[in-house]
């Protein structure tokens, strides 16, 4: 159970695994019927580490892949232009070596 009084530490990640994805994430993000309960996990929700060291080639073939193992929607875009609220061009966020956040 994941219920408000015993929340999931990892949030559901050990319950993901152990029904072979059929179950996702119990993750959700702090709201008025959660705030007294709400804590911070440490393992939520990660297979992998969240190390920069991984490189992913966002292709058809890539998305295609993310879409048939989440079930949900990927999208790619080409050739976007980053522009901030002063209509000053940006470097892109995903520039080697550019911190964007």
């Amino acid at each position: 159970n994941n219920i408000p009084s015993m929340p999931l530490v990892d949030g559901g990640k050990s319950t993901e695994f152990a029904t072979g994805g059929k179950t996702t994430c119990a993750n959700a993000p702090r709201n008025f019927l959660n705030e007294g309960s709400c804590i911070l996990s440490s393992d939520a929700c990660s297979s992998a580490s969240s190390s920069s060291d991984l490189e992913v080639i966002l292709d058809k073939t890539t998305i295609r892949q993310l879409h048939n193992i989440t079930g949900r929607f990927v999208y790619g875009m080409e050739g976007l232009t980053v522009i901030d609220q002063y209509g000053q061009r940006l470097q892109h966020p995903c520039t080697p070596e550019l911190r964007s956040r």
